[in-house]
């Protein structure tokens, strides 16, 4: 039975705050418990506090949130760690996705909704083919009835940005029939590309669907640190500040979509109240985490899904109690993200308080118990907090370097990621406090007892620890640059990630010593011995490494940027990810060297040895490759930024979405295309002055305004689905240019097919590996093999050829099928032979010849 839509919110925006938005319930407001009826504990209740931090703003959103007086929040998971299951069944289809097999043909009766993403959306291999968030989605829908098949695809793609998913949506999902696609984006674009291109790409997903017939919904991921949520010791690990600040940019951006999209969701915040661990690393959520997005998704796509049916449907979700566990023995004051400037909390017992991300600044803490509360990432700016007991407290993240520390107890005191910097912590007690990631440069440390501690990733610069005794000291990723580390035991030791830049380790005895990743630029390295070394990631710019043994060296994404090489040989090493900017790089024989997804700005390239290499994503900006032989090559999301592709032979090359519109000169004059695949590839305003274009793939590429006067030749040209807007060929030879002969062995066969009905363009298909180009003329049976005659001709099928300018151009044996001629002006052109069924032909001029469709005049 169905009756009215009700418990789902169809316009409310999503902030992680509203119940109604993640769980599709409302919740009358007089039925909201006051925290004055709360639980109390045996020492303290809500009446022995002042009614401004009892009913904050955030303490009063998450009794909305939850229905309940949320006042027995658990800190205990907080020190728990989410582990991803080690043998997880990951199913892939014969799509290519993840899950099950679906039909390409869809019932009337289904409604096919694709989950779009990276890998937080595929699910990697961390979690099952069922704990998926599109898995969970599935599930939702399938617990109702609504008369439709409700069917979600996964098609997440591992480390996908938003350009390659808009690419596979367009190129791909349509042909699916999708009834609506859900984008969960945010982290990979953010580390990738411009707010401004996360934006543009989801647009045009948006007016994508506007032409096709499907509905798109927007949806920002969260991570770790977004929203107010109370991160575990774990989580806290994996924090980056960088990240969400540029997640907050996306975030204010989304408004710019919806006037495109029927629907975008913010869900930083989703995970705000959940007293469980959620992440695994920055993004990746466990089977918990994926079951809170799906509700989340499930309460903003049900509407849409039934509004599209025509159908209503009554849902109440049952409020997931398991996802907020409570531990009803304490009372605990919940002020996360509040603002309490100014405020005066003398005396209170503020043990049980969670002030992760509130604004104390210029508070009065005087005789207050502060022992073993939360403070992470709180603003103290202006707070006496000298003879405040911090004694098991979390102050994770907080910035202590300005304020008073007289007398203040940090014993057992969480200062992971914290800010001490130039504080006197002389006579401090640190027995348990943890000063993972903490900033300790140039902080008086007095008599602190460093054997056995734990300080990954803490900033020591400038310290002098020249005497203190550091056996079992973990000192991974720590920045130790500039500091005094006196007789410092090296051998053996893991300084994975460390910053030694400055120091002189001439004469230290590095054996053993673990370098992965470790910064040793303005190192003096003195006799280190290199051979044999693993020095993936390892910063080495500015390193006079001549005259040193490298071989069997591991310098895979090295920064050897300005280094001296000297007579290092290239031919044969694994290079990939590797900086080499700078380097010249010319008389170096580069056979068989790896390096894909090098940084060769600036960089100086031999003239030899660069045909048949794999350069995907290597960054070649700056770099004269004028008249360089690059034929064979692989350029798969390489940049070229400022280089220099004149001349360039670039035949049979691969340049899979490449946005070569910052080349040098925007000009590949000169340069030979012959056979190259330019898919995707951005080449809009490129000087194509003298280039050959025979054979060449432009499959959905951008050529819009390009002259194509200026080249060479263009035969057997493939701008399939190709985007050449206000092109010119007016005048060009499009016709094929000369007769070809091929005997085929063994396939005489064919030509009896042929004579029963076989049409020539299945023919084709038999015999060539591409057809897309070749026209048969004749064949001929020789014994067992199959003369054949054909000729190349150029394919614009479904090309977008609005306002080209064709006049004049012989255009014999053109395919022009279901391209969009629309302003076209075909005036004197002749169209012997061309093919234009399905064509847009909408205000063209067709003063052309040899064609049914020119008009006289």
């Amino acid at each position: 039975m169905k009756t009215s839509l009700v418990g789902i919110v169809i316009g409310l925006a999503v902030t992680g705050i509203s119940v109604a938005m993640i769980f599709g319930i409302m919740t009358p407001q007089d039925n909201i418990p006051q925290a004055e009826k709360s639980v109390t504990e045996t020492t303290t209740e809500a009446s022995d506090y002042p009614d401004w931090l009892i009913n904050n703003p955030s303490w009063v959103t998450a009794r909305e949130f939850t229905n309940s007086a949320f006042d027995n929040f658990d800190i205990e998971y907080i020190n728990e760690k989410l582990t991803p299951c080690t043998d997880c069944v990951v199913t892939t289809n014969s799509f290519g996705f993840r899950g099950s097999e679906f039909s390409i043909d869809k019932s009337d009766n289904t409604y096919r909704i694709f989950a779009v993403g990276g890998s937080t959306t595929h699910g990697a291999t961390l979690v099952n083919d069922d704990e998926t968030w599109p898995a969970y989605l599935q599930q939702k829908f399938n617990q109702i009835d609504l008369e439709v098949n409700v069917e979600v695809i996964n098609v997440g793609i591992m480390a996908a940005i938003t350009e390659q998913e808009s690419k596979m949506i367009k190129d791909r999902l349509v042909d699916y029939e999708p009834n609506l696609i859900i984008m969960y984006d945010g982290w990979n674009d953010i580390q990738h590309l411009t707010v401004n291109e996360t934006i543009q790409n989801w647009q045009s997903v948006c007016e994508l669907g506007s032409e096709e017939g499907f509905e798109t919904i927007i949806i920002l991921q969260p991570l770790v640190g977004t929203g107010n949520r109370v991160l575990t010791v774990y989580e806290y690990q994996s924090l980056n500040a960088v990240n969400i600040e540029k997640l907050r940019l996306l975030a204010e951006n989304l408004v710019q979509l919806n006037q495109h999209c029927i629907k975008t969701a913010d869900f930083r915040g989703i995970f705000d109240y959940v007293q469980h661990p959620i992440f695994s690393d920055d993004g990746h959520t466990g089977p918990l985490g994926n079951q809170i997005i799906a509700e989340n998704v499930f309460a903003i796509s049900l509407p849409i899904v039934s509004a599209e049916n025509s159908l209503s449907y009554e849902t109440k979700t049952e409020f997931p109690v398991h996802y907020y566990t409570s531990n009803t023995n304490q009372f605990t004051i919940y002020a996360v993200g509040a603002d309490f400037t100014g405020r005066n909390f003398d005396g209170l017992y503020l043990r049980n308080a969670i002030f992760d991300k509130a604004n104390l600044s210029n508070v009065s803490f005087k005789d207050a118990k502060l022992s073993g509360a939360s403070l992470a990432s709180v603003n103290l700016a202006g707070t006496d907090i000298s003879n405040i007991d911090f004694s098991n407290s979390n102050l994770a993240g907080t910035d202590l370097s300005k304020n008073d520390l007289s007398n203040t107890i940090l014993r057992g005191t969480n200062l992971s990621y914290a800010n001490l910097s130039g504080q006197d912590l002389s006579g401090k007690d640190f027995t348990g406090t943890i000063l993972r990631e903490a900033d300790l440069s140039n902080a008086n440390l007095g008599n602190f007892e460093f054997s056995g501690r734990d300080l990954t990733g803490t900033n020591l610069s400038g310290q002098d620890l020249s005497g203190k005794d550091l056996t079992g000291t973990i000192l991974r990723e720590a920045d130790l640059s500039n500091a005094n580390l006196g007789n410092f035991e090296f051998s053996g030791r893991d300084l994975t990630g460390t910053n030694l830049s400055g120091q002189d380790l001439s004469g230290k005895d590095l054996t053993g010593t673990i370098l992965r990743k470790a910064d040793l630029s303005n190192v003096n390295l003195g006799n280190f011995e290199f051979s044999g070394r693993d020095l993936t990631g390892t910063n080495l710019s500015g390193q006079d490494l001549s005259g040193k043994d490298l071989t069997g060296t591991i310098l895979r994404k090295a920064d050897l940027s300005n280094a001296n090489l000297g007579n290092f040989e290239f031919s044969g090493r694994d290079l990939t990810g590797t900086n080499l900017s700078g380097q010249d790089l010319s008389g170096k024989d580069l056979t068989k060297t790896i390096l894909s997804g090098a940084d060769l700005t600036d960089t100086v390239l031999p003239d030899g040895t660069l045909s048949e290499k794999n350069f995907q994503s290597t960054l070649f900006n700056g770099v004269d490759l004028s008249g360089k032989d690059l034929s064979h090559s692989k350029f798969y999301y390489a940049s070229f930024d400022n280089a220099n592709l004149e001349n360039a032979n670039l035949a049979w090359t691969q340049f899979l979405q490449v946005d070569l519109t910052n080349i040098k000169h925007k000009s590949l004059a000169g340069a030979d295309l012959t056979d190259a695949s330019f898919s995707h590839a951005n080449l809009s305003g490129i000087n194509l002055s003298g280039a050959i274009l025979a054979g060449t793939n432009f499959w959905k590429a951008d050529l819009s305004g390009l002259d194509f006067t200026v080249a060479s030749q263009i035969q057997g040209a493939m701008f399939i689905e190709t985007d050449l807007s206000n092109s010119n060929f007016e005048g060009v030879d499009l016709s094929p240019k000369q007769m070809y002969f091929h005997v085929f062995k063994n396939k005489a066969y064919l030509n009896n097919l042929a004579s029963q009905g076989w049409t020539n363009d299945v023919l084709e298909r038999e015999l060539f590996s591409n057809a897309s180009v070749q026209f048969i003329i004749s064949t001929e049976v020789r014994g067992n093999d199959l003369a054949v005659n054909f000729v190349f001709f150029n394919n614009f099928a479904h090309a977008n050829l609005e306002d080209a300018n064709f006049k004049n151009a012989k255009l014999l044996n053109t395919n022009f099928y279901s391209a969009n001629l629309t302003n076209a002006d075909l005036s004197g052109a002749d169209l012997s032979n061309a093919y234009l069924q399905g064509a847009t032909l909408d205000n063209a001029n067709l003063r052309c010849v040899n064609h049914p469709i020119c008009v006289s005049g």
